[in-house]
């Protein structure tokens, strides 16, 4: 009779076993499924936060754009009108009978301009990091435009400020009798100042460094454009 309970009793705590294991395995089976939810729920999430930052910093660059961009063009007007100008002096068969236009002429020529890009919302891009772009067309001309090319219109806009102050500064306190900067430079004399070979000299590198900054202007411009309509195809703007 006991070895009958005994029996009775193993046999009771194998089935329990069995039991016991099936409803672990299945436990561990709804952890397991619920965890790979939840990353699944994360990632989406996060790629959603991603594609909305995408969306708002692109949107935001995209009016830095529009902002550089009509700074750019104004910039490469002034030096077409300036080259210009710097042609009619250079041709004046009698510069005192043009007086008037040599001072308006000269105004428009011997002059600088400043260019500061707006650069905040590619900053906060970069240090999100540039991969956040997804199209990669779009990342590669945007580092180009901002790291590459704007550099070079600044750095030829200082050049021709820097042959202003250097070259231009000391002539003007010497031989010219008024003078208002982008407007009018008035010579004491025109005759003598189209004569002087130092003068002349001086306006053809100066005109020179001008038309330099064409290149990097052009080369801006053409990408600003290109960047600006790869964010309107992104965007739909």
């Amino acid at each position: 009779m006991l070895n009958f309970l005994r029996k009775l009793r193993k046999n009771e705590m194998n089935q329990n076993r069995g039991t016991y294991i099936k409803y672990a395995i299945g436990e561990i089976f709804l952890v397991v499924v619920g965890i790979l939810i939840a990353l699944r729920i994360s990632n989406w999430n996060e790629q959603n936060k991603e594609r909305r930052f995408e969306a708002e910093i692109l949107n935001e660059i995209n009016e830095s754009l529009t902002g550089d961009s009509k700074v750019l063009i104004n910039l490469l007007e002034n030096n077409l009108i300036a080259d210009q100008h710097a042609d009619k002096i250079f041709t004046l068969s009698d510069p005192e009978l043009t007086s008037d236009s040599l001072a308006f002429w000269l105004g428009r020529v011997v002059k600088f301009e400043r260019f500061r890009p707006l650069t905040s919302a590619y900053e906060v891009l970069k240090s999100k990091g540039l991969g956040v772009i997804s199209n990669e067309e779009l990342r590669l001309l945007l580092t180009t435009y901002y790291d590459d090319n704007i550099g070079g219109v600044i750095e030829s806009l200082e050049d021709i400020e820097t042959a202003f102050k250097r070259d231009w500064v000391p002539i003007i306190k010497r031989d010219f009798v008024d003078f208002k900067f982008g407007e009018i430079m008035v010579p004491a004399s025109p005759t003598d100042f189209i004569n002087g070979r130092e003068n002349i000299t001086n306006l053809k590198l100066f005109r020179e460094n001008r038309i330099g900054l064409n290149l990097p202007l052009n080369k801006a411009i053409d990408i600003n454009a290109a960047i600006q309509k790869l964010i309107a195809q992104e965007i739909d703007l």
